[in-house]
């Protein structure tokens, strides 16, 4: 297998159909509980919407997935597999993928080399003698690695500032560099914390593209925290509104655009 389309390790059963599966989860900071017995069932395959006021939980939720912060209480199983301990380096290794609110590009890189970043573990500890020869299987993993940054640029619309540094591009094209360092290392899970916020239209459009087709092709899940509400309720299959850390609705988008609740708490008449 190319060593840039390989599959991630699973932690659980590879044929398993709930990929991500909350119990319970509650993360609290001192006396304020920040999520609230949250328990969630995402399916392979599927686009979750998490919606809600500022202050609901969405991204504290996002850390709690993503190993970036401990659950107080509760449980996240991958595949399967209890992961509520792992570390964000082990779960990024094992197919969950994340983006932030806040640009994470690092700026003296350029956007190829940013790119890259996430491949860059598939080589490591293969042994110095092979770098310091260049032998051949060492030239080919490299060329593999290049061709698929380059690919994924491509496919974000990046080609133009494939070799410019990242601290020069401007909001729009640096979270569409995110987007694209998220899904290089072909993801089981993606987690996007406000993808479209300083996109234009063009480039809103061109995510939702890109998103649609990994779902179709590769059977990507998704959780999207995301307050572009028709960008949301258009691609998402489901939607969780979330209110002061807890679950107020979940289903369908056009049911949850009906919800009296959700729209008193959230979307507003």
């Amino acid at each position: 297998m190319d060593v840039a389309q390989a599959t991630p390790a699973t932690p659980g059963r590879p044929d398993t159909e709930t990929v991500l599966r909350l119990a319970d989860v509650t993360v609290r900071f001192g006396g304020i509980t920040a999520v609230d017995a949250v328990t969630l069932d995402v399916p392979r395959g599927q686009v979750v919407g998490l919606i809600g006021p500022n202050g609901a939980g969405k991204t504290t939720l996002l850390d709690a997935i993503s190993g970036l912060r401990t659950p107080t209480e509760g449980r996240v199983a991958l595949d399967g597999a209890d992961v509520t301990s792992r570390s964000a380096a082990w779960l990024s290794r094992h197919g969950v993928r994340r983006t932030f609110q806040r640009h994470q590009a690092f700026g003296w890189l350029s956007v190829r080399q940013n790119v890259l970043v996430p491949l860059e573990w598939r080589t490591r500890g293969r042994g110095l003698l092979g770098d310091v020869l260049g032998l051949p299987h060492r030239r080919r993993e490299t060329a593999a690695l290049l061709e698929r940054a380059d690919e994924v640029i491509e496919l974000c619309g990046l080609s133009a500032v494939r070799d410019v540094s990242a601290a020069t591009l401007p909001i729009g094209r640096l979270r569409l560099l995110e987007f694209a360092r998220a899904i290089v290392d072909a993801p089981r899970l993606l987690l996007l914390d406000e993808p479209t916020s300083g996109l234009g239209p063009r480039e809103t459009e061109l995510l939702r593209e890109v998103l649609l087709g990994l779902v179709e092709r590769h059977e990507l899940t998704v959780v999207l925290v995301e307050h572009d509400i028709d960008f949301v309720m258009g691609l998402a299959d489901r939607i969780v509104c979330l209110v002061q850390g807890s679950v107020l609705a979940d289903g369908p988008p056009a049911e949850i655009r009906r919800n009296p609740e959700v729209i008193a708490a959230y979307l507003g008449s």
